[in-house]
């Protein structure tokens, strides 16, 4: 039972001044919408004669009253958007204010009741409290792609584990070293990628466990891929966060390449051994 609701949000310039935008409003039947006055783009509180509204809502209080009553600097740009009286609280986040939201009475002078102006707050903290939830999921979610993007960038494969040695989550390495999409590893342990007989795996569950415990551990594993291809890879494994869980982490190399050449210097050796010996 306003004329007028609206939400203005504040921004501050380079060189300190407070400026406030409108970016929401709801207006009476038979009320001025003000939403696409551009004038009300950026305003210079300060400039404008506002400063008692900034110590207003810098210390969380509302600003209310007849616009008779505000000092004179005040008045010409509320009488231009014909209030007679008006509400803004402070719109928090924490103990400084984001934007406030406004109630203007344009009908007559109204005179605030301290029920209804502690209505109001309450109504500005809920609005508040969900900007504030929506600030937090937006960065989770701008946080969470930057690391999705950082995690995927990396040739190796990375493969993040519980405490019981279940994928809760790997990057686009692993999935190209195995040839699975990666919602195949996740609620698996490491051993449907082990390679029969060729590891003991025992021995890699210590190794998990030691590297939990924050004793960072290297040792290689013979995998096997979708193809049934296997191959050898060494692997780091240590413990860190993931999204505030403890988890373990452990990064793989192929190395088959390098085996391969070890293969062969062996082979060399073995041939010159041979030659010596003849010779």
């Amino acid at each position: 039972q306003v004329s007028r609701v609206y939400v203005f949000t504040k921004s501050i310039s380079s060189d300190g001044r407070v400026l406030v935008s409108q970016i929401f409003e709801w207006c009476n039947k038979g009320i001025r919408p003000l939403i696409d006055d551009e004038r009300l783009r950026n305003v210079d509180m300060s400039g404008l004669g506002y400063s008692r509204w900034i110590g207003l809502l810098d210390q969380g209080l509302p600003v209310y009253g007849s616009v008779n009553d505000f000092p004179v600097q005040e008045r010409p740009m509320l009488n231009e958007q014909d209030i007679r009286s008006l509400v803004c609280i402070p719109l928090q986040i924490g103990s400084d204010w984001w934007g406030y939201i406004g109630f203007d009475e344009c009908t007559y002078e109204r005179e605030w009741t301290e029920v209804e102006i502690e209505a109001l707050k309450a109504a500005a903290n809920t609005l508040s409290v969900a900007y504030e939830r929506n600030l937090s999921v937006t960065a989770l979610s701008n946080s969470e792609a930057s690391y999705r993007g950082l995690f995927d960038s990396i040739h190796d494969a990375i493969y993040i584990q519980n405490r019981q040695g279940i994928f809760l989550d790997v990057n686009d390495g692993a999935a190209n070293m195995y040839g699975y999409p990666k919602e195949f590893f996740l609620g698996k342990s490491p051993e449907f990628l082990s390679a029969p007989g060729r590891n003991d795996l025992e021995k890699t569950n210590i190794s998990l466990q030691e590297a939990f415990s924050g004793k960072a551990q290297q040792f290689e594993f013979w995998g096997r891929r979708s193809n049934g291809a296997v191959f050898p890879k060494s692997v780091r494994a240590f413990k860190g966060t993931y999204f505030g869980q403890e988890v373990l982490i452990a990064i793989a190399q192929d190395i088959t390449a390098q085996k391969n050449d070890e293969e062969n210097l062996q082979r060399q050796l073995k041939e010159l051994t041979v030659l010596h010996s003849i010779a």
